[in-house]
């Protein structure tokens, strides 16, 4: 296991029954269009990365991240998939770690989407963009 700070990163293989019930909760939460099995599927195949805590239960705190190239400037970032936290405070505390992290890939941000307003109280994230959307269904 590769050891960051205070996340490591660790293999969904080994510990799915307690991430999936967490990620479960992020998805119905927060998700319009990912399920569970999406995230699986990126984490067995190396599409993303599973961090969780070292110094505390596991299952307080689960990350998924993703690598990301912007296609225009091939500018590297780490896009926060999915985040299970018990408040803002936890993410907080574990910044440096995402930071390291994406150092450690040679990102140049840290980017990820919600629909819930916890990010903008954290230091040194700021919104970029908002999403509208449109249905279309009847």
């Amino acid at each position: 296991m590769e050891n960051l700070n205070t996340l490591i990163a660790v293999d969904a293989r080994q510990v799915w029954d307690w991430a999936k019930p967490r990620i479960d909760t992020v998805q119905k939460e927060c998700s319009r269009d990912w399920r569970t099995e999406d995230v699986y599927a990126a984490l067995v195949f190396g599409k993303a990365r599973l961090y969780a805590c070292k110094d505390e239960s596991p299952q307080d705190t689960v990350f998924v991240v993703q690598l990301i190239t912007n296609e225009f400037t091939l500018k590297k970032s780490l896009f926060v998939w999915v985040c299970y936290a018990h408040n803002t405070l936890t993410i907080e505390r574990h910044l440096q770690d995402l930071k390291d992290i994406a150092e450690s890939l040679d990102c140049v941000s840290i980017q990820f989407r919600s629909p819930r307003p916890g990010w903008k109280r954290i230091s040194g994230f700021q919104q970029v963009m908002a999403d509208y959307e449109m249905s279309l269904e009847i």
